[in-house]
C-alpha cells in the first residue's frame, strides 16, 4: 500500500485562515507603528519592495500580499506519520515503513503532528532514539561476529 501525503501547499483552504493572517499583519503593522519601534522605522519611504505603505492598504489589499507571499518556513513535517496503520500511520515505534521490509525513517516526516516549536529539538530526540536502537543493536551483533571469525 503507499502512502498518501496531503499537499502541504494548499494554504489557506480555510477562509478564516486569510482572515487571521490579515488580522495578524494588521497587529504587526500596529507594532511597527507604535513606539519605541517607530522611531527606529523609516515610514516615509515609498519604495513598494519594502511594504512602508502597507498600513494604507484595505484589507482586501493585504489578503492579496498574503496570498502571494504565503510560503511554509521549510520545516514540513508529518508526512511519514508515526502510528498504528489502522490510524493511518506510516512508520511504526522503531521508524519502520509499514510494507516495505528494512526501510526506515528518521527525520521530522514521523512526527505524528505538527508541532508548535521549532522542529530541531524534535528531530535531535528521534535521532538520539535511532542511535540508541542502532547501537543497542550493534553491540548484540558483536559477539556474532566474533564467533564467525573464530569459525
Amino acid at each position: 500500500m503507499i502512502p498518501i501525503i496531503h499537499h502541504f501547499f494548499s494554504y489557506l483552504q480555510n477562509p478564516e485562515d486569510m482572515w487571521k493572517l490579515v488580522r495578524g499583519v494588521r497587529a504587526l503593522l500596529r507594532i511597527a507603528h507604535a513606539e519605541p519601534l517607530a522611531a527606529h522605522l523609516d515610514h516615509t519611504s515609498a519604495r513598494e519592495d519594502l511594504d512602508h505603505q502597507l498600513h494604507l492598504k484595505s484589507d482586501v489589499e493585504i489578503a492579496e500580499l498574503v496570498k502571494d507571499r504565503v510560503q511554509t518556513v521549510y520545516h514540513p513535517t508529518s508526512t511519514c506519520r508515526m502510528a498504528p496503520r489502522e490510524e493511518g500511520g506510516v512508520v511504526d515505534a522503531k521508524l519502520r515503513i509499514y510494507g516495505i521490509h528494512g526501510l526506515r525513517v528518521c527525520d521530522a516526516s514521523i512526527f505524528p503532528s505538527i508541532i508548535s516549536g521549532h522542529t530541531v529539538r524534535m528531530m535531535s530526540i528521534s535521532l538520539q532514539v535511532k542511535y540508541s536502537w542502532l547501537e543497542s543493536r550493534l553491540v548484540d551483533a558483536l559477539p556474532l561476529q566474533r564467533n564467525l571469525q573464530k569459525t
